[in-house]
């Protein structure tokens, strides 16, 4: 692995993996860094599993991804297998990449992490914030709004559906073997204690539903930060919408 690179992208979200692919292709030497092992950002870290099926088809994979629902214009992924489809993805556009990395500082073109390896500096021409939760902007700019946050889950079995209309704020839908995705709100307004919120809420939930169980749980809140405005962080950090006038 070198140390310079024309660009480097974080995470390895759908629009961070589409980047990536599309400069390599133009010849650029690209470095994909992502937090943990696997892509998919909110998808694999906050079960952000409903997506627009047009967003999905764009990766023209050569087998068609397991769809939990399909109603033609979203769908809902299953997350374990969607994960490995990212992967392989990228392995098969040799698009090079390196996970559980945490981003330690930025100097100037220079950028240190934390890795498996240990302590790696990297130098860039362009970085790009890829995240979903602008988390490099957030890095550089204290004055970032937060918005919202919610919990996804999927039950095990069918619900009642006088007990769901029952939640508040809650909303679902069907999946095609008859369970639940269900996306509750997070009313908690210190981001400091919205995963402390998260597993309150969980456990109300469950308690609500019982016999019925949550089967997959998410491992964080999914936060909703408001978009930022401009397409650059700093001179030489930006976001994907940078390269669409390139």
């Amino acid at each position: 692995m070198q140390n310079k690179y024309d660009v480097i992208i974080y995470k390895a979200s759908l629009e961070g993996i589409k980047l990536a692919k599309k400069l390599t292709e133009q010849g650029k030497k690209v470095l994909l860094i992502n937090n943990i092992g696997f892509c998919g950002d909110t998808i694999t870290e906050t079960l952000n599993l409903l997506q627009y099926k047009n967003n999905i088809l764009s990766f023209q994979f050569e087998k068609l991804p397991e769809f939990l629902y399909d109603d033609g214009n979203k769908v809902i992924v299953e997350p374990e297998t969607f994960k490995f489809y990212l992967h392989k993805f990228l392995v098969d556009n040799s698009i090079e990449h390196l996970f559980y990395v945490t981003v330690l500082q930025f100097k100037d073109n220079e950028v240190e992490l934390i890795a498996k390896e240990g302590n790696l500096k990297f130098y860039f021409d362009v970085f790009v914030d890829a995240s979903e939760q602008f988390d490099i902007y957030k890095y550089f700019n204290s004055n970032y709004t937060f918005e919202k946050a919610y919990i996804h889950l999927i039950t095990n079995k069918p619900l009642e559906i006088e007990i769901v209309n029952n939640i508040e704020n809650i909303k679902y839908l069907q999946l095609q073997d008859k369970r639940y995705f269900i996306t509750l709100q997070n009313d908690e307004k210190d981001l400091i204690k919205l995963d402390n919120r998260m597993v309150e809420i969980l456990m109300n939930f469950d308690e609500t539903i019982y016999p019925v169980r949550s089967q997959l749980v998410p491992g964080n809140t999914h936060k909703i930060y408001k978009k930022p405005n401009s397409k650059i962080i700093t001179e030489n950090i930006v976001f994907p919408e940078y390269f669409e006038e390139l």
